[in-house]
Formats: structure tokens, C-alpha cells, sequence
């Protein structure tokens, strides 16, 4: 049902007292009595750095405001060992190791206070290309700068020696991902080749313990693919594989067999999209193509908390969201524009607000890829680059509340939303709360103006809103 409907039905259903107050769609939240507790926010957030990152911007004013931003917020940094930033860290196999673009990015980010975390990924070019020394100057560099290549089998114990070498060089970094989306790692049905994964995994962890036992390391990094949109569109959406919710089969067998026969494993990585890039019904490029609305994407949030649930109980380890992107609507603009902030932050915490309630207490954690919006338009602050810049956008803001109200190991409680004549699934399409017993955090899915009351006390939600509601101490759960 589109939320285009479920509002219609909120106004048919508006009391007297609501229309008083132009008639906004009334929905009612109660949080419980003393005594029922669902679980403890068990949430860390951070950033990945990549050859976008504010500190290269332009401006230097706008460059330092923006790092006092990513300070309030961000508890993780994580950095790439090749490419998205850093240089070449082995040119050949006869050259010594230049670790100078890992270590400009790691102190950086030890400046902001935040914890260190290193991806192994990429690989210079001699390791993933047969024949490298034969090649042209011009090819050897397009070999070293070929991000969907994976080191060749031949070469996967030079690639294990090369994170070992990394990892040494920085103790300070305890948390180490294994790869990026499973990168030149696909068989020739385009299918997931967690063997050859696996394997490089397991020379990766084992080399890397050798030197540093204390090392944390994960694994997997893949984007899991289903989204869900023939779910709940039908058939506007014509690719079955990508549109179907997740987990889809293919992603549950590549996790099954990597949990089984790795060597070792302390974070499991998973990366996904709230509208698969893969959908053929999302492509603008085919035929039958379904770009959905703000308000239809947001229809398919709920499908983290999905994914982060059976993953969780998949694997049984702490989880990482190494990636994860919401969806931009069908405003026909370039993918990577600016625009529509406001729905943007609602997107977005709606994402991580389904990641919370499907980890249901367990260890989780999300990495959101770039900051700023000079090429993505999920931004938490504006180009750096430009005068004026580093200026935090709703998304900033949408986090900072989440974060700042709901730290690690709050209590979060269950919450009765209703609505007269509207079924609470559907109103799980229009309203999110994340309820302790100090505060509410209410996300307007809807471009829509909501009127909420939560414990007796009414809030107006403008349109896509993120707003949190402290309450007030007779009212506490």
C-alpha cells in the first residue's frame, strides 16, 4: 500500500481536536509502563575516507568546520590500503613498501579522535595481472588503477604479506576489513565466487595474525542483493532476482559457505542498497524501468532491518555495514546532486533506525561511504571545497539527534503507534520512533505534515522530519 493512501485514510480519520488544528494526520504513540524493555542500542557509526574526504577541499575554512562536525559525530574511520585516496603501497615486488598515503589518512583521522579501522583492498597491478612487466608503462598504471581486478591466485600469498606488512606498520589500527564487494571475484555466471573469497580471506587473516595477534579482523564485504520491490510493487518491477526481499538464496549460500570455512572471523561485513543497483527494473538504462518516488523508497527501508537480522543470525558476529545507500527518487536530476536534503535525512535514518531494530541489541556497526557532497548527495556537510562550505546538512543534523540521544547501550522500549482505522504495519509506512525512557526520536517517512502524540503531549512533524522528543519525567516509560 502506497503512503500516498495510508495518509488519505489518516485524514478521513482526523477527531475534532485534530481539526482543530488544520486537520493533520493524527497518529497516536504510546510507549509502554515500567518493566518492558526490548534491548540495548548497540550501535557504532563512523565514515569511510576516500579520495573525496573534506580535509583536501579547497578551502581551509570550510575544511576545518567540516572536521568539527565529522568529531561530533563519527567514532569510526576507516581507510583503503590502495586507491580512494592512498598511493601504490608496493610498486613491485623488488621495491620496499610505501605506507606514506595509509599513514597521511590515519593520522588524520587520529586528529578527529575516532577509532582507526583499515580495508585491505586494492592491489597493485603486478599482483592481479598476468604478464604486468611486459606491459606498457600506460597499461601498468590502468593494471595498478583497475579497481574490479582481484589479485590472481598465484599472487594471494604476496597480497596476505602485503596487509600482514600494513598491519605491523600500524599497531595503532586494531580492526581490519578484508576486501571491497567481492571486487574481480565473480564466476562466469555473474555469481558470487565465494571460494576463490574465501581462500584469500583465510591467507589474509592468517598472515595478519601472525604478526598481530590482537588484531580484529573481518570478512565477507559483499552487497547482499534482493531489495524487495516486487514485493511490495509487483509487477512494475520486472527483475525477479534483484526485486526479491532479502536474503535472496545466492546470498544465503555465500554466507553459509564463507561462515563455515573461514579460518577465523570477528566482524562479519555486509554492504547493500535500499534499491538494488543490479535491479533491472531500477536501471534507467532498460526497458520497463521503475524509478521509485521518495515516498516508495522509503516504502522499502524497513528491508534493513531484514537484512541485519538474518545475517545476524546467520553468522552470530558482530555486524558491519561497510556500505550502505539509500535511494534519491525519481526527481530525473544526476545521481549525484545535492538536492532533496530533508528526505535524504529521513532516508537515511530510517535506514539506520531499521539496522538498530534488526540487530536487536547485538553488535552493530555502519560506515557511511564520503561525507560531503561534492559527488554523493547523501552529504552530512557541503563542499569543502568552495567558500562557505563545510556547512552540515539535515542529514548531519538527523544523525547528530540519533546519536546524541541514543549513545551505545541505551534502553530502547516497544511503543503502541495507532491511528483509528489504520493497521500498525501501515503506519510503520509513515512514522518511525525509537523510544528510551528519556526520549523519542520520531522520523516522518511521508511528505506529509504529521501531527503525533506521544504519551498525551502533540508534536507537529513537518515533512520528512527527524525530530526527537524528550519526554517528560510523569510520562516516562
Amino acid at each position: 500500500m502506497l503512503n500516498k493512501h495510508i495518509i488519505a485514510r489518516l485524514f478521513a480519520v482526523c477527531s475534532t481536536a485534530l481539526l482543530l488544528a488544520a486537520c493533520k494526520p493524527g497518529i497516536v504513540i504510546e510507549p509502554p509502563p515500567p518493566g518492558t524493555p526490548l534491548f540495548k542500542v548497540n550501535l557504532t557509526w563512523g565514515i569511510t575516507n576516500t579520495q573525496y574526504s573534506w580535509w583536501n577541499g579547497g578551502n581551509t575554512a570550510a575544511s576545518q568546520a567540516a572536521g568539527a562536525l565529522l568529531k561530533s559525530v563519527a567514532s569510526i574511520y576507516n581507510v583503503f590500503i590502495m586507491g580512494w585516496g592512498p598511493g601504490n603501497p608496493w610498486p613491485s615486488k623488488d621495491a620496499p613498501y610505501d605506507f606514506s598515503g595509509i599513514k597521511a589518512r590515519v593520522d588524520l583521522a587520529a586528529s578527529l579522535g575516532g577509532v582507526l579501522w583499515i580495508s585491505f583492498c586494492t592491489a597493485p597491478g603486478w599482483m592481479k595481472v598476468a604478464g604486468y612487466d611486459s606491459l606498457s608503462d600506460t597499461q601498468k598504471d590502468a593494471a595498478d588503477w583497475n579497481m574490479d581486478l582481484a589479485p590472481l591466485p598465484g599472487n594471494e600469498d604476496d597480497f596476505a604479506a602485503l596487509c600482514a606488512a600494513v598491519a605491523k606498520a600500524f599497531p595503532q589500527v586494531k580492526v581490519f576489513q578484508v576486501w571491497n564487494e567481492f571486487k574481480g571475484m565473480w564466476t562466469a555466471q555473474g555469481t558470487l565466487d565465494y571460494g576463490r573469497y574465501t581462500r584469500l580471506y583465510n591467507k589474509v587473516y592468517s598472515a595478519v595474525k601472525a604478526v598481530r595477534p590482537d588484531a580484529q579482523i573481518g570478512g565477507f564485504y559483499a552487497v547482499l542483493e534482493g531489495d524487495g520491490t516486487r514485493a511490495v510493487f509487483g509487477d512494475l518491477v520486472p527483475d525477479s532476482k534483484h526485486s526479491a526481499e532479502p536474503l535472496i538464496d545466492e546470498s544465503k549460500e555465500a554466507i553459509a559457505y564463507f561462515t563455515q570455512n573461514a579460518v577465523g572471523l570477528d566482524y562479519f561485513l555486509v554492504d547493500r542498497s535500499n534499491v538494488d543497483y543490479h535491479n533491472d527494473g531500477y536501471n534507467p538504462d532498460s526497458s520497463g524501468t521503475f524509478r521509485p518516488s521518495r515516498d516508495q523508497a522509503m516504502l522499502l527501508t524497513k528491508y534493513f532491518q531484514k537484512a541485519t537480522a538474518e545475517v545476524a543470525e546467520m553468522t552470530g558476529k558482530p555486524i558491519v555495514w561497510s556500505e550502505y545507500y539509500g535511494t534519491y527518487g525519481d526527481d530525473n536530476a544526476a545521481e549525484f546532486m545535492p538536492l532533496n536534503s530533508q528526505y535524504i535525512a529521513a532516508h537515511y535514518a530510517s535506514i539506520i533506525y531499521n539496522m538498530i531494530m534488526g540487530a536487536a541489541g547485538r553488535d552493530l556497526y555502519a560506515l557511511l561511504w564520503v561525507e560531503q557532497d561534492y559527488v554523493i548527495r547523501h552529504a552530512l556537510f557541503t563542499d569543502t571545497n568552495r567558500a562557505g562550505g563545510g556547512i552540515a546538512t539535515p542529514h548531519y543534523a538527523a544523525m547528530k539527534k540519533l546519536l546524541d540521544n541514543f549513545p551505545k547501550g541505551t534502553m530502547l522500549y516497544s511503543a503502541a503507534i495507532s491511528s483509528p482505522g489504520v493497521s500498525a504495519d501501515d503506519l510503520g509506512d509513515v512514522v518511525e520512533a525509537l523510544v528510551s525512557d528519556k526520549a523519542v526520536l520520531l522520523i516522518n517517512k511521508t511528505n506529509t505534515e504529521l501531527r503525533v502524540t506521544v504519551n498525551g503531549v502533540n508534536y507537529d512533524l513537518a515533512p520528512y522530519a527527524v525530530d526527537v522528543e524528550v519526554l517528560e519525567p510523569d510520562n516516562n516509560p
